[in-house]
């Protein structure tokens, strides 16, 4: 899987609203317009191609529309892009996912998934955040396991109860 870190920022910030818009799965028109309100057309455009051909972009036929392919951010991405998303460095990019988000769901928080994943984070109060009881076998904890080794992460994983 490739680093979050090694994709170029305007891939980051596609990731990071796709993270975000985690359990919503859309479709491409729809994630490049969404893209649009970001960055300029051509580097949303950009960085979807990219996502893709790096195989970081999960497909899957609509249930509504049945010709229709609606992608989401692939699984290992997901608490590396939330966690970059919620940097102080990022607070702009965040303050405008959090409207599109709205706008296009007409509600105030994303799924649970990714409110637990920004309680997790914890470095600030932000009012996404779920905390919870942590669950070694719930699959996406796996993934944030991976990445116990690596320094950034290292005020997450100092949080976490030492049972885990």
């Amino acid at each position: 899987m490739i680093d979050f870190n090694s994709l170029l920022s305007h891939e980051q910030a596609l990731a990071m609203l796709l993270a975000y818009f985690e359990g919503y799965s859309e479709n491409k028109a729809n994630i490049l317009k969404l893209g649009a309100k970001l960055m300029p057309t051509e580097l949303a455009s950009n960085a979807f191609k990219e996502l893709s051909l790096k195989g970081l972009l999960n497909e899957k036929k609509s249930y509504k529309h049945k010709e229709a392919i609606e992608y989401s951010l692939h699984h290992k991405l997901l608490f590396p892009a939330i966690f970059e998303l919620f940097e102080p460095q990022n607070h702009t990019l965040l303050k405008n996912i959090r409207s599109l988000f709205k706008q296009e769901h007409v509600v105030n928080k994303p799924k649970r998934v990714v409110c637990e994943l920004i309680g997790i984070i914890d470095h600030i109060e932000v009012p996404e955040a779920v905390h919870t009881h942590l669950d070694i076998n719930y699959p996406l904890f796996k993934d944030i396991f991976d990445l116990i080794d690596q320094a950034k992460y290292k005020k997450v994983f100092d949080k976490m109860p030492q049972d885990i």
